[in-house]
């Protein structure tokens, strides 16, 4: 399953699986560009970077929004009971609400599980 300890331990992985970090772009006041000294061990991985630009062509790919995808792809687990979320604003708050109104089809997660296994542990 692509169900990686990323997506255990926070479901947008502090907002890399948003997309709003890609291409090493830390918005002003982010997490990311704030306490960099505290997550880049964590997060700093190329199996992490290679996940993250696959994960975000899928979402391109059946135009959907990237967190979005990540959070319907963590509800549809069979062992994940429920999704904690941690918004830090309203939009992002109803952006993230709204996951439940995706389809995730087969064909998606035979990708998603395709992209973890060829970048197995990408935060470890």
């Amino acid at each position: 399953s692509a169900a990686s300890d990323v997506y255990k331990r926070q479901p947008l992985a502090s907002g890399y699986l948003s997309g709003k970090y890609r291409n090493k772009t830390y918005p002003k006041g982010s997490r990311m560009e704030r306490d960099w000294d505290f997550w880049k061990y964590r997060y700093n991985t190329p199996n992490l970077k290679n996940a993250v630009e696959e994960y975000y062509k899928i979402s391109k790919k059946y135009n959907l929004d990237m967190a979005q995808m990540s959070l319907k792809f963590l509800e549809i687990q069979p062992f994940v009971t429920s999704v904690i979320i941690g918004a830090t604003t309203m939009d992002q708050l109803k952006e993230n609400v709204e996951s439940i109104n995706i389809e995730f089809t087969d064909e998606m997660m035979e990708r998603v599980n395709e992209i973890h296994n060829n970048n197995p542990n990408p935060s470890p």
